[in-house]
């Protein structure tokens, strides 16, 4: 690793390598919250920054020594994305962590890889990234070599990168089966990627009651109140907007498994589901983690009849 990137521990987990085949379209239809503006920093706090692009919002830890990324913008914003990325005093990328193989994650791995920047990411996003993915009609190659991860995370893993304390935490069984998520302690930041990104797979109703309860116990439980929650497409969430958020999600889950159990599905399903959000506390808000995103996502699940 580069210099000021010390590794501290890793605690042995068992390796998720459920592998992801098609998806539809509909899936990962990005929402862009930046679609009418340029790509740009947003300080966020202490060293770190958000990088938003149109496609994604990638997070940025500066020190000394040079950058962190997490992510990599898409090859048509990398241009613009180093130019942001030259307003800061220390602006040589020096590692790189990927959340999960999606284009808009991972598509710049090559441009940072053919400069020799060590790429960190789980043992399943390698292998995906290596082969060929529909999204749609959308196709994503097979990434060349100088763009696969070098350095694989099979469990929790915390390192030093300018004296901050990095922690990696494998999370899939929600968005993917590559996702992971990165803490900041130092900073009380918590990045998410895409694990609030509305998706079906690989969810049913059973996994997602257990997702949303793993998910509480690691990202919510024991967190400082002042805890700032980053997102891949979404603006930053406080600690009580994300609470607001799980509860609802929870809430909609519980009534959706009633009306089904009632008999009632599909577009009758889904309009009731819309009336409920009115009344749970997180408000429908800029970006793709909305309580209605996920209302239409558990209307599809239903309706399929996945247990």
């Amino acid at each position: 690793l580069p210099a000021g990137c010390g590794m501290i521990s890793s605690t042995e987990a068992p390796v998720n390598r459920k592998a992801l085949s098609s998806l539809l379209m509909f899936l990962f239809a990005l929402v862009s919250l930046s679609a009418e503006q340029p790509t740009r920093l947003q300080h966020i706090r202490g060293g770190l920054s958000l990088l938003i692009t149109p496609e994604c919002n990638d997070v940025v830890l500066e020190g000394d020594d040079g950058l962190l990324p997490v992510d990599t913008p898409m090859k048509e914003f990398f241009k613009e994305a180093e130019a942001a990325l030259s307003s800061l005093p220390h602006h040589r990328v020096r590692l790189v962590v990927n959340t999960h193989f999606h284009w808009d994650h991972t598509d710049g791995n090559p441009l940072y890889g053919s400069q020799g920047v060590v790429i960190i990411a789980r043992p399943e996003t390698r292998e995906l990234l290596t082969k060929e993915h529909m999204f749609g009609t959308r196709r994503q190659a097979p990434s060349p070599a100088e763009g696969l991860p070098m350095v694989l995370v099979t469990s929790p893993t915390e390192f030093l990168f300018a004296g901050q304390r990095v922690v990696l935490l494998p999370f899939p069984g929600g968005h993917g089966s590559d996702d992971m998520a990165l803490l900041f302690p130092d900073l009380k930041v918590i990045h998410l990627g895409d694990l609030l990104y509305p998706s079906p797979f690989p969810l049913t109703p059973k996994t997602l009651e257990s997702y949303l309860v793993r998910f509480g116990k690691s990202f919510i439980d024991g967190q400082p109140p002042e805890t700032i929650y980053l997102s891949s497409h979404d603006l930053p969430w406080s600690r009580q907007e994300i609470i607001d958020l799980h509860t609802s999600l929870s809430r909609l889950l519980r009534r959706a498994k009633q009306l089904r159990n009632s008999g009632v599905k599909g577009e009758k399903l889904l309009n009731k589901l819309l009336s409920f959000r009115e009344s749970l506390p997180a408000p429908d808000r800029d970006g793709a983690s909305s309580p209605t995103g996920w209302c239409r996502l558990l209307a599809r699940l239903m309706g399929a009849d996945r247990t």
